[in-house]
């Protein structure tokens, strides 16, 4: 099993499980945010060998402490260049959809939301 560990924000890790096939491997579920306490326990709810790549530094000390199953490894990030043969090899085949279909995914709320009603109620175009 492979955890994709990355963004730690707000106290969560977005995570995301693969699974080593020949030639490299594949997704086995979907993202989720999860606190270090609800990884850990998912961690050790299995008992495959485990590798945990991505932002694995962000994890708080000691996370990794009695996980005897568990290794981490690199790279942090992907590197551009694989997402761009990715990326290439898909337009070749022209397997992309439509432009009005694509939206972004979102973890989590922002940081920061603005007010538009009240911004909207005050100043000299207010309705």
């Amino acid at each position: 099993m492979i955890w994709a560990v990355v963004d730690a924000r707000r106290g969560e890790f977005a995570v995301a499980r693969y699974r080593p096939v020949p030639g490299g491997v594949v997704r086995e579920s979907l993202t989720e945010l999860m606190t270090p306490d609800e990884l850990r326990a998912t961690m050790e709810s299995t008992a495959d060998d485990s590798l945990v790549v991505g932002d694995v530094s962000e994890l708080p000390d000691g996370f990794l402490t009695g996980l005897h199953h568990v290794k981490t490894g690199k790279p942090r990030y992907p590197y551009a260049v694989a997402l761009a043969e990715i990326g290439a090899g898909k337009y070749e085949r022209e397997d992309y959809p439509p432009s009005e279909d694509i939206r972004p995914v979102y973890m989590r709320e922002p940081d920061v939301t603005i007010n538009w009603e009240k911004i909207r109620q005050e100043g000299p175009w207010a309705s």
